[in-house]
């Protein structure tokens, strides 16, 4: 994993409505923060748990909330993201509480392939360590976290796939629904080295 010290969100959330959204689909989600916790893939790193998982919505995207644990994450952890303005370093969200540090990532992902409607990033040193024997799509460059420029490094390295591994960051899973994006992390952890 990458040196880089944890500051917080790299943007500015503008709150558009203080409530928490209440997507169905957020039940999913709260299910695989605590398989991810559960699998050792989302350590704890003092504010919170590394990883961030999100999914599409009509207005624009579910995301945890920066500084959530996943072993005990709850729905009302959760914030919709109605737009992104990198330029302006602003992101527009109802909810009650900030959006994940890599928010800006997954906003770039959804912009860039309609196919994917859900995304999961977390970390695990094993998968990185073995990430290019096993053939997965790894970033060219190491990039900042929750900066524009790892957004545009994920959409190259995702290209058309559902599973790509951040440069000494993480790995991230696409795919058209929760279930099949955690499966694609399950498939690869299948495949690790015992």
């Amino acid at each position: 994993m990458s040196n880089e010290i944890y500051v917080g969100t790299k943007f500015e959330t503008v709150f558009v409505k203080r409530q928490a959204p209440t997507d169905p689909q957020i039940a999913t989600l709260v299910k695989w923060c605590r398989k991810f916790h559960e699998l050792g893939l989302s350590p704890i790193y003092g504010a919170g748990s590394a990883g961030n998982l999100s999914v599409r919505t009509p207005r624009g995207f579910v995301i945890t909330r920066t500084a959530s644990f996943f072993e005990r994450i709850a729905e009302q952890d959760f914030v919709e993201v109605l737009s992104v303005h990198a330029e302006r370093r602003q992101v527009y969200v109802a909810g009650n509480h900030e959006p994940s540090s890599e928010t800006q990532m997954h906003m770039a992902l959804y912009r860039a392939r309609a196919d994917v409607n859900a995304i999961l990033h977390a970390h695990s040193d094993t998968i990185l360590a073995n990430a290019a024997r096993l053939g997965l799509p790894i970033t060219e460059r190491e990039m900042p976290y929750g900066t524009p420029e790892l957004g545009e490094e994920a959409v190259r390295a995702a290209g058309k796939g559902d599973f790509f591994v951040l440069r000494n960051h993480g790995f991230v899973a696409v795919g058209p629904t929760v279930e099949e994006a955690g499966q694609h992390v399950l498939d690869v952890l299948q495949r690790l080295p015992k």
